[in-house]
């Protein structure tokens, strides 16, 4: 390939070196930031008084501690086990709610009343009644 060929109008070819350029400065700009702020940093820290630097010793240590427990899954067991009873109790209401709520109320000694009662008691009979008629009938 040819240094014509290579630099085609419209090709990409210098815009992706326009690209590489601007990259570069972005880098280089990132560079100087970061050895900025790193500099500002060792600065105050070469500041601290023997107490401080203690107390940050010593809370460096604690988490480099936890990090190195091993994992437990335990606590994260009963908690999943106690969101799946709570959710399947949420399932479950609504579903015997709808059950309870299609049974007849002649069924629920509780809530007839001697009208009620009344009534039942003469479709029994009427039903009864039938039966034998039926069975004579035979």
């Amino acid at each position: 390939m040819n240094t014509t060929e290579r630099n085609q109008p419209g090709d990409g070819s210098t815009e992706g070196a326009t690209d590489s350029a601007t990259d570069s400065a972005t880098d280089s700009a990132s560079e100087a930031l970061e050895n900025l702020a790193r500099t500002s940093l060792d600065d105050s820290v070469a500041h601290l008084d023997a107490a401080t630097l203690s107390r940050l010793n010593r809370a460096r240590q604690r988490a480099l501690a936890e990090v190195s427990k091993p994992y437990n899954p335990g606590h994260w067991l009963s908690l999943t086990a106690a969101a799946f009873a709570i959710v399947a109790i949420a399932v479950a209401l609504p579903l015997l709610q709808s059950r309870d709520a299609g049974q007849p109320q002649s069924l629920n000694p509780a809530a007839m009343s001697s009208n009620e009662d009344a009534a039942l008691l003469e479709d029994l009979d009427l039903v009864l009644w039938m039966m034998e008629s039926e069975d004579h009938a035979s």
